[in-house]
């Protein structure tokens, strides 16, 4: 049932994806990458709880060994792929984890005119984004997103800094509450979080009338104006 469901949510993903939805294939493809996290994890509990109890009980006979080379140094083979497996998961895994991230960064870092003006790195991959997709400037920072989120998923939680810090309680209480706030922030930026800013800069600081502002000012105005809508 789990595999069914996230071919499922793929899917789902590839039909909104051509029906030019890029708000919503982003949350498909999170819910696939959840759902892939559940399979693995479990895949990984079984597979340890197996192996160590799936020879207890039975008496098995000791193994034949006919390669003479073997029989000199029987603990050669092993040995070598042990290390060998070692070394891979000490120095390639993490490797291929930064370059992951790395790549998840560049993609999130997909400039928004970048689809039309000059980006350097990002003409290349301009050429792979459909025609036919509206937001183009959507389309490099979901695959980013997803990158990132599946290898924070999948990341150990006993090494992993940012594993730790993103499941402690300040983290897990903002993402309790952060689909509330993107379900009301739409109606509370029109009705008047847009004017803040301006109410604070015309009528706190004085520059009503098409004033230009100062960076002090500007960055006064876009933080408490923030503040406001914030707390309403």
């Amino acid at each position: 049932r789990k595999h069914i469901r996230l071919f499922f949510l793929l899917i789902m993903t590839g039909f909104y994806f051509l029906w030019d939805h890029w708000e919503i294939w982003i949350y498909t493809l999170g819910a696939a990458v959840a759902q892939a996290d559940i399979i693995l994890t479990e895949a990984k509990h079984e597979k340890e709880q197996v192996l160590p109890g799936s020879l207890e009980g039975k008496n098995l006979a000791p193994l034949q060994v006919t390669n003479p080379e073997k029989s000199r140094n029987p603990s050669l083979p092993s040995t070598t792929q042990h290390l060998g497996r070692r070394l891979w998961l000490q120095f390639a895994v993490p490797s291929l984890r930064v370059l992951a991230f790395l790549l998840a960064f560049y993609f999130l870092s997909y400039p928004i005119d970048g689809s039309r003006d000059y980006a350097p790195g990002y003409m290349t991959l301009n050429l792979i984004i459909p025609n036919w997709m509206s937001r183009k400037d959507k389309f490099y920072p979901n695959i980013g997103t997803i990158i990132l989120l599946f290898f924070l998923v999948r990341s150990d939680p006993q090494t992993s800094f940012w594993r730790r810090f993103l499941t402690s309680r300040i983290p897990q209480y903002l993402g309790s509450i952060s689909f509330g706030f993107y379900l009301v922030h739409g109606p509370i930026m029109h009705l008047g979080g847009y004017m803040v800013p301006h109410w604070i800069w015309w009528g706190w600081l004085g520059l009503e009338g098409g004033g230009e502002t100062s960076d002090m000012q500007w960055i006064v105005g876009i933080l408490l104006g923030w503040a406001v809508t914030l707390l309403l």
